[in-house]
Order: C-alpha cells, then sequence, then structure tokens
C-alpha cells in the first residue's frame, strides 16, 4: 500500500521503475476498498476514487480534511483514543473496528476500518475502509428475525398455560351462572369474573397472535375494502377531531390478498391507534394502498420475502417521531415509550406478528418531531370474496356418552361439569394413555371424545391416531388454544369432526358438542 501512495505521489521517474509505479497507482486508485493514509494531525491524504464512492467526497475535496469530519459523534470520540495511542504509543488495533461515518450528503454508513500495522516511510498512518452498510443491516435484521422467534415461542409456551386457567375460569363462571339465576348479587360478581376472564382471554389471544400461533380464517379479501372499515371505525369512535384522516387508495381492480379479515384489520387499526396516541394535539393520519413488485435485492434485506408481486399499505402520521434508540425494539412484547397505563406494548407486536404470519412484514421510518411511516407488505392474491358466519348465543341439552381427555384439572373438572349439567354422561382421563385404556375397555360405545392436543405421556395426534386403529369411526373435538397448521391438516385428514378453541365458554361447548352429535 506504501509503495502504491508513493506512486500517486513521485512525478520524476523513468524507465522500469516509472512503469512498475503506474501499474501500482491503477491497482490503488481501482481497489474495492477506500485506501487513503493519515498525518500526525489527522489529515487525510492520498484517497482512492473507492473513498470518493463510500464518502460522496471527491479526492480534492478529501486531500487534507480531517478524519474526523468523516465521523458521527458518538464515534469521534471513541477515533480519537485510538489515534492518540497510534501517534504517541504506536499501538496499532490488532483487528479491524466498525464505525459510523456521515457521507457528504449527510446520511450515515457502517465501515470497516483497517490501520496497517506499520508507519510508512513519509510517517503517514495507511488505513483502508470497507462499505459493509447492506451486511450490517442484513445481520441486524437475522438477530432481529431469530429474537423475534425466540420471543415468540416464549409467548407462545405462556400464553397456552394461560389458556387453560382461563378456561376453566371461564367455564366454571358460565356454569355457575345458570346455579345463582335470581340472586341478583351473586349474579353481578359472576359477571365480574366473566368480564375479567375475558379481558384475560384477550390478552391471551393477542399474545398467541405475536407467537404465530393463533389460528387464522384465511379468505381473499380486498384490501382497500378493509382499510374504508378501518377508517369508519376510527371516524365514529376512536379519534380525535383535531386528527385529519387522509386515504390514497389505488383504484382499478381489487387489490386482493389470502388472510385472515378480522387479523388484518387488527394490525392495520393496532398501528393507526399508535399513530393516533403520537398526535394528542392533532395532526394528519394517511393511509396510502398499493400494488407493486419487490425485486431480489428488496427481498435478501427482508427476511422471508420472496421476489414478486404485494400489496404495499403506508400508514403514516405527523406525531412526535420515534427515537432512533427506540427502533429496533418497537415490534418487542410489552415495549412501551408511553406512560404507566397508558397502554400494554403489545399493540405493534401484535401487528407485527399478524403480517409475518401472512408471509409480509413491516418496515418503519421515523424522524423524531416530523412523524412516524409503516409500510406493510404482503403478498399479493388474484380475486376477492366474502364470507359470512354467525354464532348462537344460549347453551343447548343433549344426550350421549362423552369422554374428555385433559391433562389440566381445572379444565377436565370444568368441561366434564358442564356437560353433565347438559344431560351427557361423562369419562375423564388426564393423559392420551388413560384415554386409550378407557376407550378399549368400555363396554358402553363412546360417542365422543374431547381431546387436548398437548399432554404428557402421550399428545394430542398420537392418541387421536391409535384412537383410529381402536375403532375406525370415533368421533373426536380437538380442544386447544392454538393449532398451527401443519398438525390441523393431519387432523383433518383423519377425519376430526370438530376443534374448539380455548379458552371456550360453556355456551360454545354446549353448541359444538350438540352439533358434532346430531
Amino acid at each position: 500500500m506504501e509503495v502504491m501512495a508513493k506512486s500517486m505521489r513521485r512525478s520524476n521517474k523513468s524507465g522500469q521503475e516509472e512503469g512498475l509505479e503506474g501499474k501500482y497507482y491503477h491497482l490503488y486508485q481501482n481497489a474495492i476498498d477506500g485506501l487513503f493514509a493519515v498525518d500526525h494531525n489527522g489529515f487525510i491524504h492520498d484517497a482512492n476514487k473507492a473513498c470518493e464512492r463510500i464518502t460522496g467526497y471527491s479526492s480534492q475535496e478529501l486531500e487534507n480534511m480531517h478524519y474526523s469530519e468523516l465521523l458521527s459523534a458518538k464515534e469521534k470520540r471513541f477515533i480519537a483514543h485510538h489515534f492518540k495511542m497510534i501517534i504517541n504509543e504506536r499501538l496499532i488495533p490488532r483487528s479491524d473496528i466498525q464505525i459510523e461515518i456521515i457521507t457528504k450528503d449527510r446520511s450515515t454508513k457502517m465501515v470497516e476500518l483497517h490501520i496497517q500495522n506499520e508507519f510508512s516511510q513519509d510517517g503517514l498512518i495507511q488505513a483502508s475502509i470497507r462499505d459493509i452498510t447492506d451486511k450490517k443491516r442484513l445481520e441486524d435484521r437475522i438477530i432481529k428475525a431469530q429474537r423475534m422467534e425466540c420471543i415468540g415461542k416464549l409467548v407462545n409456551d405462556v400464553a397456552h398455560k394461560f389458556n387453560d386457567i382461563l378456561t376453566g375460569i371461564l367455564g366454571s363462571a358460565s356454569y355457575l351462572r345458570a346455579w345463582v339465576r335470581g340472586d341478583e348479587e351473586c349474579s353481578r360478581y359472576v359477571e365480574t369474573i366473566e368480564k375479567s376472564a375475558s379481558v384475560g382471554a384477550e390478552l391471551v389471544s393477542q399474545l398467541m397472535v405475536f407467537g404465530n400461533r393463533q389460528e387464522s380464517h384465511s379468505q381473499l379479501i380486498d384490501i382497500n375494502e378493509v382499510i374504508k372499515e378501518v377508517i369508519s371505525l376510527l371516524r365514529n369512535n376512536h379519534l380525535s377531531s383535531r386528527i385529519e384522516v387522509d386515504s390514497q387508495l389505488q383504484e382499478g381492480s381489487p387489490l386482493a390478498v389470502r388472510a385472515d379479515k378480522s387479523q388484518i384489520m387488527q394490525a392495520v387499526m393496532n398501528i393507526c391507534h399508535n399513530a393516533k396516541d403520537a398526535m394528542p394535539q392533532g395532526g394528519k393520519l394517511t393511509i396510502v394502498t398499493e400494488s407493486l413488485a419487490l425485486n431480489e435485492d428488496f427481498c435478501l434485506k427482508h427476511i422471508g420475502l420472496r421476489p414478486g408481486k404485494y400489496l404495499h399499505i403506508q400508514i403514516s402520521d405527523t406525531g412526535c417521531g420515534i427515537e432512533e434508540k427506540s427502533l429496533p425494539y418497537i415490534f418487542d412484547p410489552f415495549f412501551t415509550t408511553k406512560d404507566v397505563g397508558k397502554g400494554t406494548g403489545l399493540g405493534l407486536s401484535v401487528a407485527f406478528g399478524i403480517i409475518r404470519a401472512h408471509h409480509g412484514t413491516i418496515d418503519v421510518k421515523s424522524q423524531v418531531g416530523v412523524g412516524t411511516s409503516f409500510d406493510i407488505y404482503l403478498p399479493a392474491a388474484s380475486s376477492k370474496s366474502a364470507a359470512v358466519w354467525a354464532r348462537e348465543d344460549q347453551m343447548s341439552l343433549g344426550e350421549g356418552r362423552v369422554m374428555v381427555v385433559e391433562d389440566e384439572e381445572l379444565v377436565r373438572r370444568m368441561t366434564s361439569n358442564i356437560l353433565g349439567r347438559l344431560g351427557y354422561r361423562v369419562l375423564c382421563a388426564a393423559d392420551g394413555e388413560e384415554a386409550l385404556e378407557l376407550y378399549k375397555n368400555n363396554v358402553e360405545p363412546i360417542d365422543l371424545v374431547i381431546l387436548d392436543m398437548i399432554m404428557p405421556k402421550k399428545d394430542g395426534l398420537e392418541t387421536f391416531k391409535e384412537l383410529k386403529e381402536i375403532d375406525q369411526n370415533v368421533r373426536v373435538v380437538i380442544s386447544t388454544g392454538y393449532l398451527p397448521n401443519r398438525i390441523s391438516s393431519e387432523f383433518l385428514k383423519g377425519g376430526v369432526v370438530g376443534f374448539i378453541q380455548k379458552p371456550y365458554t360453556a355456551i360454545e361447548l354446549s353448541k359444538l358438542v350438540k352439533r358434532v352429535l346430531a
């Protein structure tokens, strides 16, 4: 490097030496890395073309510029310390240093700085820089994806346990309500229990959405219709009159995506609520939709995306903005910058979980005092349809023999009590092995098995397969807090007659059992 640098400064050469240094000069100028030297006072010399490309400054501008002019504020003290050690004690860093620089257009880049382990004959410190901005962004996204995956697994395990607890509370309260009918004071207490358990169930549901374990009901939906519904809800119930809503929806053919409509609405609503909270004094909320094609370069920077057609939803506000140090954590569960009691910290993490579960991603850009913009990307579909379903709200009596297979005693006892009160004869098993023994040794036929999916000894899938070996006509309802698509498809292929999601009420249980035994 020293020889190449010298060739830039020498002009009176002759013959073979001049030709050789001309070659070095060509190599120096066309190197991929930025090559340069720094004198004892910190001024730059001999910057090559790669330095121009990385920093945005010409070699003439870089010549005699102080190195500190290229550093961000947080890096200046750090590099000044190293520079002092190099000059005063001749201590060269043993490894490369990753630092942030400020380019001519005031944008930031991450570079890897390498300092030669000896001074040039001219007494200059020789160094090189390599642009690693894209590499660092990809590494950060991979680390974030891994962190979110770990958090999702932890959240999912906790949510599953809470589901069992809430199922016992909610089901027992529903059962108790029938016994205290006419007692106004007791009925109020039961109502309080039900409401509190329902709030807990909603919280668990949000956690499970983040953990990507919530069963979804996918259909072809028009994103523009979803956005219109969200805007209507916001205007009627949630937004201050001081907040202006501007929607710029792409016209023409429907922007169709295969998704769970209620979940997508929830994701968009959560982001809009975040925008609302960022504008307590009023402002502007803008929602834009469009279809676009994402190329390979874009997808490489977003873990899990593949090149192709996508729907883009941009939700931006003119609020207070988010500090740069907080941006990497805004999708983490329970992370919030709001005052205590003003939010759970789950809104954005739930939105992230929903979009990720639909094979999309969310980008966020923010500037303090200017506002924040969320960009949602979802894989596009090609058509639209609608689905309607209804839910009945009265308990149904019935008859028949039902076996409840559940490892949680509270849930097992509650389910058994409800079914018994509704007129069914009930057998209980605490795990898969006990269930198989009961089923094999029972003289009277068992009309229905309500089977928990996650149990010790034998899980729900193993138990279900062995029940089918005993009796091809066995009728099974799966009771669980979540159903990953891979497992639920195996159950469906095997002939499961129904699913019931924990936590469930006595009404939901009675309706399902009545339907599958009809």
